[in-house]
Order: structure tokens, then sequence, then C-alpha cells
């Protein structure tokens, strides 16, 4: 893309540090209720790889103006159990299912590349699909978040923008 050179890698290549916040992998499903009524298949086959387990709530409030009433009335909100949550122990990995979606949350200290990440996911994950009902995805998406954000001076003519950790050895006023 930019004439770099390119070099071949081993397939488990890995760099010692990464410049990553985060990276989520995202799975859209349709709608499957399985998820959220077979919260023993999931706690049994994660529980020992993720020990911290919490339901995700869905709250609804539920608002209703009658005619005949000239205030309307607000009704409590109804939590269901929508999903569940469940992390490692030192909270580098969090695991996210509800009944549209699953999500695979990293650090970027225990991201170690796309390929053995994915392949986990893959062989952890898709039987636990299977068992549930879930066949078929909707979407999938992966986002790595950086590390380093970028910022541009507001009252600044110029068209720069430095990263924002660089941004303490840059001159304070631009030309």
């Amino acid at each position: 893309m930019f004439n770099f050179p390119k070099v071949k890698k081993e397939p488990e290549f890995q760099y010692k540090t990464n410049f990553l916040k985060s990276v989520i992998f995202q799975f859209q499903y349709p709608e499957n209720n399985s998820v959220t009524n077979n919260k023993e298949l999931w706690k049994k086959a994660l529980e020992n790889k993720y020990p911290n387990i919490k339901a995700i709530f869905h709250s609804k409030v539920k608002f209703e103006l009658k005619p005949d009433n000239k205030t309307s009335l607000l009704q409590q909100p109804q939590n269901t159990a929508r999903g569940f949550e469940f992390r490692k122990k030192d909270n580098s990995i969090v695991i996210a299912f509800t009944n549209d979606s699953f999500t695979v949350t990293i650090l970027g200290v225990a991201y170690s590349n796309f390929n053995r990440m994915f392949n986990e996911v893959k062989n952890d994950f898709f039987p636990l699909f299977k068992q549930a009902g879930i066949s078929s995805f909707n979407r999938v998406a992966i986002r790595k978040i950086n590390l380093f954000g970028f910022d541009q001076e507001n009252d600044s003519n110029s068209p720069q923008i430095y990263p924002q950790s660089l941004k303490r050895y840059l001159p304070v006023q631009y030309a």
C-alpha cells in the first residue's frame, strides 16, 4: 500500500510489544433466546478459563399515556436477562454472550496475533454456538483500538495532525 517491503513472517509471529489498547471481535446473529435460556451450557464450558461471571441485563421502561388520564404513567423497569459476561481472573479478556451477539474484548497486552486469537475463538466458542442453535452470523467485525490518539489544534491553520503522546515534544505555537 505504501510501498513498504514485504517481510515474510511465520504463521505464529508475534511482536514483543504492541501499541493496542484493546482488540474486539464481534459476531452478530439472529435473535436467539437459547443464549439466556442455556446459562449452564455457557457456565460449564467457560467457568474454568473465565471464572468471573455476571448476567447482562436489559431494562425496559414502559410509558403509557391514556386519553382519559391527564398524567402519564411510567411503570417500573423490567429487568430481563439478556446474556452473560465471562471474565478472566485478571480481566484481560472479557467474553459477552447476548441474545443477538457474541463479543470478545482483549486488552492490548493480552493480544498475541490475529491467527492465534481467531483460532482460539473458533475452537472454544463455535461448538457452543452449534449447541445453542446458532448456525449463522449476520455480521463479523474486528476492531483494534490504538493506544495513541490524535489531536489537531482548533485555532491552528496547519493541516498537520499529531499523536497525543508526542504533543509534549512539539512546539506550542504552530506556524
